[in-house]
């Protein structure tokens, strides 16, 4: 088993297409540590970032760290 995983995610979205400059951008980069059975229990860090071009809206960005419990 291999106890390491990379995860990555891209988004981009445009919540009303009638609008100008109203698009988001979506970043998310981690990494897993797999405590026993892959996919079951682990332990997940990543980073999230979202860009908005609305004028108003500042931009997202957090670190998460998670732990995930499967019975």
């Amino acid at each position: 088993m291999k106890q390491l995983s990379i995860i990555g995610r891209y988004d981009q979205f445009d919540p009303n297409t009638d609008a100008d400059d109203d698009e988001n951008t979506r970043y998310i980069i981690g990494a897993a540590y797999h405590i026993d059975k892959q996919h079951k229990n682990m332990v997940l860090l990543d980073y999230d970032t979202v860009d908005y071009e609305q004028k108003g809206k500042t931009d997202d960005k957090r670190i998460q760290l998670t732990l995930q419990v499967a019975l």
